[in-house]
């Protein structure tokens, strides 16, 4: 499991590669440049991604802890005894979710490719 110090690093115009990301509203403006709207928060993005997770089957342990809920099924005592860092887990969900985010895309661009 990473430390605080073992920060996974990003490089782009909102980071800093010395530092652990910091300024969503400055980076949120940017992003929203290239976009049709811009009325939604971090909250929103944070559930999107649960339901995704959700839908493709994720067990809500890992979704938390993916989330890094501090309660839910993995909180109060059950946390406290359950040191298991689910990186397996975490790191399969991950790639179920980005393989269905492609899936997306790659849907959306052949129908406006068949549009034009």
């Amino acid at each position: 499991m990473r430390g605080r110090s073992e920060r996974i690093r990003t490089s782009g115009p909102c980071f800093d590669a010395e530092k652990p990301f910091n300024g969503w509203s400055k980076c949120k403006a940017r992003f929203d440049t290239g976009l049709l709207f811009s009325d939604y928060t971090l909250h929103d993005l944070r559930r999107t991604f649960s339901s995704n997770l959700a839908r493709l089957g994720v067990p809500i342990h890992v979704t938390e802890k993916i989330l890094n809920h501090a309660s839910g099924s993995i909180g109060g005592i059950a946390g406290v005894y359950n040191r298991y860092s689910y990186f397996d887990e975490i790191t399969y969900a991950l790639g179920r979710h980005d393989a269905h985010i492609q899936t997306q895309f790659s849907t959306a661009v052949v129908a406006i490719e068949r549009e034009a």
